[in-house]
């Protein structure tokens, strides 16, 4: 998507959101949850379509519950109720994700690419689409607010003023860049997991195939199926 911006322009939201993934993306659509006008640019011209994380626990579902995200980025995703850990053939530990205390404790499995896609579909309808294929190339702050100055893939220059800068754009962030807190290891970090090829995780699921339950209301709006096994690893 290019931007389309004329080259100087007023102040189209109280906030600038610097970077599309689900960080800045679910922030965004919580700023507007609570009457917040949130613009987000993002270098990627598209959507991811890979996956660098799965998982939502009870905690993150009860903060995307109270902005109105949790049910949504439920449908489509797996329910997984327990885990259990395996060592040549036998089990030796059960955790069960439905024991937590919370309105949601079963932990919700589904691709980041899944959650992007539907936040952005929610600051679509909204009016406010993210604004792709877009860099931060400089920004100044004074008491009242941040000057950027923001550059498209096809040369456009905008010229904006924000109550706030949110840098949510990752490892290589222009925001922290710009304002001097970036930070690089002195050195080369190493890790390594080591492999057992006797040692299996397996997981559990229900896939949701309705309309998410409301708290208190476990199975409503759920076809009734048996957890079946999935997420062997080894």
């Amino acid at each position: 998507m290019s931007v389309t911006h004329p080259v100087l322009t007023t102040t189209p939201a109280d906030v600038l959101v610097v970077g599309a993934g689900p960080v800045g993306l679910v922030l965004a659509a919580a700023l507007a949850h609570y009457g917040v006008r949130a613009d987000v640019v993002d270098r990627r011209t598209a959507p991811r379509d890979s996956s660098r994380a799965n998982n939502l626990w009870a905690r993150p579902q009860e903060l995307l519950a109270a902005v109105g995200l949790r049910d949504l980025l439920a449908r489509g995703a797996h329910e997984v109720v327990r885990a259990e850990f395996v060592i040549e053939g036998r089990p030796v530990d059960t955790v069960r994700f439905t024991d937590a205390a919370s309105p949601y404790p079963a932990v919700l499995y589904g691709s980041q690419a899944g959650i992007e896609r539907r936040v952005r579909e929610v600051l679509a309808d909204q009016g406010r689409p993210v604004q792709g294929g877009t860099r931060l190339e400089s920004l100044e702050q004074d008491d009242d607010g941040v000057d950027v100055v923001l550059r498209g893939d096809d040369g456009t220059v905008a010229r904006r003023r924000y109550r706030y800068v949110v840098g949510a754009d990752g490892a290589d962030s222009a925001v922290r860049t710009a304002v001097g807190l970036d930070v690089r290891p002195d050195g080369h970090i190493a890790f390594r997991a080591g492999h057992d090829d006797a040692a299996r995780l397996t997981a559990y699921w229900r896939r949701i195939v309705g309309p998410a339950p409301a708290p208190g209301e476990r199975g409503s709006g759920l076809r009734e199926v048996e957890p079946e096994p999935g997420l062997a690893h080894t």
